[in-house]
Parts: C-alpha cells; sequence; structure tokens
C-alpha cells in the first residue's frame, strides 16, 4: 500500500499552506494511503474540528471520508477540497466560518 502525506498549516514549509490566523504553523498531518484517508491534529492552538449534524466538535486524529468537513483553527474546507487543490498545484484562500 503506497501512501503520501501531507502537512497542513501556515508555514510556507507545509505542503497545504493555509493562509488564515487561526491556523498553527504544522496545524495537522493528512495521510492518503489508496483509498484511506487518516487525519491528525498535531497539537494546534486552535484545534481542528469535524462538522457533525450537532455542529463543529474537536477532532484529534483518525480516519475520515473525503467528503466530510474540517475545521483547521477557522479555516473551513472538506477533504476533497484539500486534495482538489493539492492535485492542481494551487494554496488555498482563507475562508473564515
Amino acid at each position: 500500500m503506497e501512501s503520501r502525506t501531507y502537512i497542513v498549516g501556515r508555514s510556507r514549509s507545509c505542503d497545504i499552506q493555509l493562509s488564515d490566523a487561526t491556523v498553527s504553523g504544522r496545524h495537522a498531518e493528512l495521510i492518503v494511503m489508496d483509498d484511506l484517508i487518516h487525519l491528525a491534529d498535531l497539537g494546534s492552538t486552535n484545534g481542528t474540528y469535524v462538522l457533525t449534524k450537532e455542529g463543529f466538535k474537536s477532532f484529534r486524529d483518525g480516519y475520515v471520508k473525503s467528503e466530510q468537513k474540517f475545521a483547521f483553527g477557522h479555516y473551513v474546507c472538506s477533504i476533497l477540497q484539500l486534495m482538489e487543490m493539492i492535485r492542481q498545484g494551487e494554496q488555498p484562500t482563507a475562508q473564515v466560518s
């Protein structure tokens, strides 16, 4: 099984750079393994949250689905949106919820 790891954060050294003051320099780690996607918060200051039917809930680490929405600090997007930006070679712009 081949996997690829992406670091999500505000730092220029991140694979997925989010230009938002509420996003930590190294906020989260996204590991893509064929059809599986694992997301882990890297001890970020403002946290990572998953959108549920009851609203946003704190998220530390686990397997996720590409259509699920997450908040990295106040930056909200789906995993699929982040993956599309990587494929297109673009960096996301800030989206505040």
